[in-house]
């Protein structure tokens, strides 16, 4: 005979407890440190144990990451009740993310350039449903995220406003990876030389090569 099914709670319960098994390592290893034997010994569960309820590693880190997109969601939130116009809104909102993703570069790297970022809007769904008490009414920011993609795409929203009339959707899509592979670039910089420049100016020089971008459109 095989293994009794487990209920919806008790893989719930599963589940949360191999996220919180990984956070705790990524707090005290850093995202790269983390392993699926490590994670199994601080969850007290067995390595196969991760499979049947992950993909793989990297999305179970996924999960654990998730958590770092709720001070930006809100501070987004915040910032786009104040900015007037599409060009002023695109600047704050790369201001934001640069903000936060400096700050926490592994992690922001994992969410959006790792073998399953293009299903972040999956995992941030699935990973409120198991913890709905962390998501507020008020956090549309948050919600607003579950219903988009990957960066490439997301940044195409709010891009599509400033194009001419007259711009192509070669040269508008030509902008738009130009755009996301600088901030990679400079993301994995900081993860490789944390302390060579400062996150101001590693911002800064974001939103200098963004209005150096807009002026292609």
């Amino acid at each position: 005979m095989g293994r009794p099914r487990l209920s919806e709670e008790a893989r719930n319960e599963a589940s949360k407890r191999l996220i919180t098994a990984a956070k705790k390592l990524i707090e005290r290893e850093g995202l790269a440190g983390v392993t699926i034997r490590g994670v199994a010994a601080e969850a007290g569960s067995y390595m196969a144990e991760q499979y049947m309820y992950f993909k793989d590693l990297d999305e179970l880190l996924l999960f654990a990451c998730v958590d770092v997109l709720q001070d930006y969601a809100r501070e987004l939130s915040e910032v786009q009740h104040k900015v007037v116009g599409p060009e002023e809104n695109y600047l704050a909102v790369w201001e934001v993310f640069c903000h936060h993703a400096f700050r926490q570069p592994a992690c922001m790297n994992h969410l959006f350039f790792s073998p399953h970022s293009h299903r972040l809007d999956e995992v941030i769904a699935a990973y409120y449903k198991l913890y709905p008490e962390l998501l507020a009414d008020k956090d549309e920011a948050l919600r607003a995220m579950m219903r988009g993609s990957d960066l490439p795409f997301r940044n195409m929203q709010i891009l599509r406003p400033l194009a001419l009339p007259s711009t192509s959707q070669e040269r508008l899509a030509l902008v738009n990876t130009a755009t996301v592979a600088y901030f990679r670039s400079l993301l994995e910089y900081k993860i490789r030389n944390p302390q060579d420049i400062c996150d101001e100016m590693r911002t800064r020089k974001m939103l200098e090569a963004c209005k150096l971008f807009l002026r292609l459109l």
